[in-house]
C-alpha cells in the first residue's frame, strides 16, 4: 500500500479539516462527499494503490479473448482551496488487519498535509 501523490500541497495548506466517506448503507456518505468535492471544485493531490487487497470483480471477453478487467476501486485525496479542506473518497471498505493499515496510511498522509480536524 502506497500513496502517490499528483500535487504536493504541504507549503500552502493551513491546518485544514478533512472529510471522508466510504460506502456503505446506501452509500449516502460517498454520493454526499462526490457531491461536495464536485460542488466546492476539489481538485485530485493523491491516490492510495490498494491493487493487492483487491481482485477484478468481472472479466471482459471479446471474441474468445480476455480484453480487460473490471476497474478496481478507487481512494482518492482531493483538496479544496476555499474553504481550504481535505476530502478523502474510497470506492471499496478494507476491514481486519488490512484496514487498520489502510486507515494508519490515512492518517499518516494527514498529518503530513497538516491536518487538525478529521471527520
Amino acid at each position: 500500500m502506497r500513496i502517490t501523490v499528483s500535487k504536493d500541497i504541504r507549503a500552502q495548506v493551513t491546518g485544514p479539516p478533512m472529510l471522508g466517506a466510504w460506502p456503505g448503507i446506501g452509500s449516502v456518505g460517498v454520493g454526499a462527499m462526490n457531491y461536495l468535492r464536485r460542488k466546492l471544485g476539489g481538485e485530485a493531490i493523491a491516490e492510495l494503490d490498494l491493487k493487492e487487497m483487491f481482485t477484478p470483480d468481472a472479466v471482459v471477453v471479446e471474441n474468445g479473448l480476455t480484453k480487460s478487467f473490471s476497474d478496481l476501486p478507487t481512494h482518492v485525496f482531493y483538496y479544496v482551496a476555499e474553504p481550504e479542506l481535505i476530502i478523502f473518497e474510497s470506492e471499496a471498505q478494507v476491514g481486519g488487519s488490512e484496514g487498520m493499515a489502510l486507515l494508519g496510511c490515512i492518517l499518516d498522509f494527514a498529518e503530513e498535509l497538516g491536518v487538525k480536524r478529521i471527520y
